[in-house]
């Protein structure tokens, strides 16, 4: 299964702007097939979170326009742990993955 497909099966949907920014930071991903529970595609959810986070920080953090990629964020990441619930020896390391990938981006922002 494609991930592009894989998104088409998540219930509910997203609101349509959500899941537009969504698809757009999985651009690269879409076609990749995705096996429920494999650590690459989910470690590369994360990184999508953590991409449009570190892109969130500084000026545009507390705009209203900064909410869609907050809010793509959190879905990623939640996308992320359901995909790794498939194989609940994954939970904890991506658990500890998104821990230091997050706690990177607050270090950053911090300086």
């Amino acid at each position: 299964m494609k991930l592009s497909e894989w998104l088409d099966a998540r219930t509910p949907r997203p609101p349509e702007a959500l899941e537009k920014r969504i698809r757009a930071a999985l651009a690269p991903m879409l076609d990749q097939d995705v096996e429920e529970g494999a650590g690459r595609t989910h470690d590369e959810l994360l990184a999508a979170a953590a991409s449009l986070l570190s892109a969130a920080p500084g000026s545009n953090a507390e705009e209203r326009s900064a909410a869609r990629d907050l809010l793509a964020a959190d879905a990623l990441v939640t996308y992320a742990f359901e995909l790794a619930a498939e194989d609940p020896d994954a939970i904890g390391a991506l658990a500890e993955s998104a821990m230091r990938a997050f706690g990177a981006l607050a270090v950053e922002g911090s300086a």
